[in-house]
């Protein structure tokens, strides 16, 4: 709702001053609403003395298996591979060689599955960086922000148009109604350029380049 928010003020070449005001109203009480929740949950959390409950887990923590508890870098291997395999495998999917561009549902469920995919290796390198090595960082972890920063902004563009097809069934007022058809239809045009443009950058060559340094991550 914040990048929604933000994004109404670019759009006063589409929507009139008297929509784009109904519509800013709207899109706030929804915010307004949501943050009641977290606020709720928030106070929560500090009533239950969440602080404490985490450095009593922190404490209890240690190795339970049979044999030495490996290193921080055989331990971050073994996590880093699967989540890799996953990521790889959804990166070489027949979605990228078909000769239509990625787009409509299809394709728009396949890049939010890459972008999940993306985002578990990504958290696991931060969560784990001890364990590998500096051309990780310098090399592998900049090239996973730049996939995951253009795969969110297509995740913001479909998430919009979720957003919207159901607010104009709730709001009253034409100005609104007028104002969210609108911008449904700006967003789906939004999508497809981002698709688009997704598709021509995440080439098979790009791929082979990122399976490369992963590669040289790991020692291969």
């Amino acid at each position: 709702l914040d990048v929604l928010n933000q994004r109404l003020d670019d759009q006063t070449r589409i929507l009139s001053a008297q929509e784009l005001g109904a519509l800013r109203t709207v899109v706030q009480q929804q915010r307004h609403h949501a943050q009641r929740q977290l606020r709720r949950g928030v106070r929560k959390l500090k009533n239950s003395d969440y602080s404490k409950r985490v450095r009593d887990l922190v404490e209890r923590i240690h190795w339970r298996e049979t044999g030495d508890e490996p290193s921080i870098q055989a331990y971050g291997t073994a996590v880093l591979h699967p989540l890799l395999e996953a990521f790889l495998k959804d990166s070489n999917t027949k979605a990228l060689k078909r000769k239509r561009p990625l787009e409509g549902p299809k394709g728009v469920r396949y890049l939010h599955r890459l972008r999940i995919a993306g985002k578990r290796v990504r958290y696991a390198m931060e969560l784990l960086e001890p364990a590998f090595g500096e051309s990780a960082q310098r090399d592998v972890l900049p090239l996973m922000e730049n996939v995951q920063d253009r795969l969110g902004e297509i995740n913001d563009h479909a998430a919009a148009i979720g957003f919207y097809q159901q607010l104009v069934e709730q709001v009253e007022g034409s100005d609104c109604r007028g104002a969210i058809r609108k911008m449904i239809v700006s967003e789906e045009r939004n999508l497809k350029s981002s698709c688009a443009a997704f598709d021509q950058w995440w080439s098979p060559k790009r791929i082979k380049k990122m399976q490369r340094r992963f590669s040289r991550a790991q020692g291969k």
